[in-house]
């Protein structure tokens, strides 16, 4: 399966705090749902299904401005600071929900970073692993 997905919301931007403990964002609530509809538009278009017991691989291309504005004549540093791992919590729990699979038969996990031509967004690809 390959889809291309919004930018999810950051790991600082999932939770809220509550009274009686933390709650998902509503970002992060709308975020799922998008994930959840798009996967299963996509599922039941090209009759996918997944299975537990098995072993997944999980890529995910974020498309991201990775240059520094200036570089090098005005900038220190060719590539922005900006951490991509911290976009991947909330999409890989919507993506495991969406697909009905527990995320911890995402046995890998590959997160690439990609100069975005125009707006950001995420491409994922989840495909199955032969079992060892």
């Amino acid at each position: 399966m390959e889809l291309n997905l919004p930018m999810p919301p950051t790991d600082n931007h999932i939770y809220s705090n509550a009274p009686f403990g933390r709650v998902l964002s509503s970002a992060a609530k709308r975020y799922k749902t998008l994930v959840r509809t798009a996967i299963g538009k996509l599922a039941t278009s090209h009759d996918l299904s997944f299975r537990n017991h098995i072993p997944y691989y999980v890529r995910l291309t974020i498309f991201m401005d990775l240059y520094t504005k200036g570089w090098p004549k005005k900038a220190m540093w060719k590539y922005r600071k900006v951490d991509a791992t911290n976009r991947t919590k909330l999409l890989l729990d919507a993506i495991s929900e969406a697909i009905g699979v527990d995320d911890r038969h995402f046995v890998t996990v590959l997160v690439r970073k990609e100069e975005a031509k125009d707006e950001q967004y995420v491409r994922v690809s989840v495909e199955e692993m032969c079992p060892r």
